[in-house]
């Protein structure tokens, strides 16, 4: 019999498995029953044999450790290790778990792809629709018309200019656009001590401008008063309902309403029955309204066509003014 198999590879990780043969049991050639005991080391078996089995025995050998058989014995396959053995032995290097598949950004590029594409459409038809609604039509350009100071606009033989377009601006001030020096000039008029400074006024599509002037004393002494009003609209169109309105209101006050020329494109002169005198008068995209109010004890010693020659030429000089 052979000492246990301390050195080699324990089989499937198993330490200190203890291996013990027979020798000569059985075995053709051996004794049979001769065996040793692997604790005291006593022979026993045979009865008839006492002592140690190397007495004319094989000698007892040391095995070189427990080798795999050649071939199993008859009746057993091939040895495999048990269930659970294929994994590492402890202490071992393991094998990690394979990394997870990267996530695809394909869908998110796409999603930004057409998020920016949406944007980009909004923001082209949004330019389009602003320069069909907004730029559509032509800016207006002033009238090529000059009158004899080399303005374009209004003139002073009240032919008219501009058509339909927008050719007059908003003054800046309200008595820019009016002459009223020669207002003086023509009826010999002085500063009056009631109202000694011209009142003026601006809006976004208006301006206004009056003043007061008189002249002589008791049996003499004429006050009038002059108004210069100016309004702005879009186009001729505006400016010609404009005119309209105003004429239906004298109209309708039963006023005496002419229509006279020599001023703007048209006009109209009004008489009102307190005596005071208006022309209405269009151009382009400007109504002008200019105004004598005369009282006083010789107020009736100013003609009425000298009046009107006055406000015609103070019209035409605010058309002047205002042309773009």
């Amino acid at each position: 019999m052979s000492t246990p198999n301390g050195g080699g590879n324990e089989p499937y990780g198993e330490p200190n498995r203890t291996e013990y043969r027979l020798e000569g049991y059985d075995v053709p050639g051996g004794t049979p029953g001769a065996y040793q005991d692997p604790v005291t080391g006593t022979g026993y078996g045979d009865p008839t044999q006492s002592g140690y089995p190397g007495q004319g025995q094989p000698g007892y050998q040391s095995q070189p450790g427990y080798q795999q058989p050649a071939s199993a014995p008859p009746g057993y396959g091939p040895a495999s290790a048990p269930p659970g053995y294929g994994q590492p032995a402890f202490g071992e290097p393991g094998y990690a778990p394979p990394p997870p598949p990267k996530k695809s950004n394909t869908g998110l590029i796409i999603g930004l792809v057409a998020g920016v594409a949406a944007l980009l459409l909004c923001v082209g038809a949004g330019t389009v629709g602003y320069f069909v609604v907004f730029r559509g039509t032509p800016a207006p350009t002033p009238s090529s018309t000059t009158n004899s100071t080399g303005n374009a606009g209004g003139t002073s033989t009240g032919t008219g200019t501009g058509g339909n377009q927008a050719t007059h601006k908003v003054p800046t001030t309200g008595c820019g656009p009016a002459d009223l020096l020669t207002i003086q000039n023509t009826f010999g008029l002085g500063t009056s001590p009631d109202k000694p400074q011209p009142e003026q006024s601006v809006s976004s599509g208006s301006s206004k401008c009056s003043a007061q002037y008189e002249k002589g004393s008791g049996n003499t002494h004429v006050i009038a008063d002059i108004e210069l009003n100016m309004e702005f609209a879009s186009d001729n169109a505006g400016a010609v309902q404009d005119l309209s309105s105003e004429q239906t209101v004298a109209n309708q006050l039963k006023y005496q309403v002419e229509t006279i020329s020599g001023v703007g494109s048209q006009a109209i002169l009004v008489t009102t029955s307190s005596g005071r005198m208006e022309i209405y008068a269009v151009d382009a995209n400007v109504v002008v309204d200019a105004e004598w109010f005369g009282y006083g004890s010789a107020a009736s010693s100013v003609s009425k066509d000298s009046v009107v020659t006055a406000l015609k030429t103070l019209a035409n000089t605010a058309l002047t003014r205002t042309a773009s």
